[in-house]
């Protein structure tokens, strides 16, 4: 959870990388995003082997935001998440 954030527009970004080595795809998997004042946001991340960068913006009225990653997935799935940032847009 993020506290202290004035009330505006914020930027979300991270790099993942999500591979599944049994071949099937995950059920599911995001990037989760509540408790900003709205209905929960989700990013949909999918399987690649390589870095994709995700980036969405969110509206925040209630000084905070609640931040998660949610993988399900039936084994030998990995989700790699790197250089997460959440900054006010300009």
């Amino acid at each position: 959870m993020i506290h202290g954030l004035a009330v505006g527009d914020y930027t979300i970004t991270a790099h993942v990388r999500l591979i599944s080595y049994s071949g099937k795809l995950p059920e599911s998997s995001r990037v989760e995003l509540s408790g900003q004042g709205s209905s929960e946001m989700f990013i949909t991340i999918s399987p690649d082997s390589q870095w994709i960068e995700y980036t969405s913006q969110v509206h925040v009225s209630t000084g905070q935001v609640d931040v998660g990653f949610y993988l399900n997935a039936k084994g030998f799935t990995s989700m790699q998440i790197d250089d997460v940032t959440f900054m006010r847009s300009q």
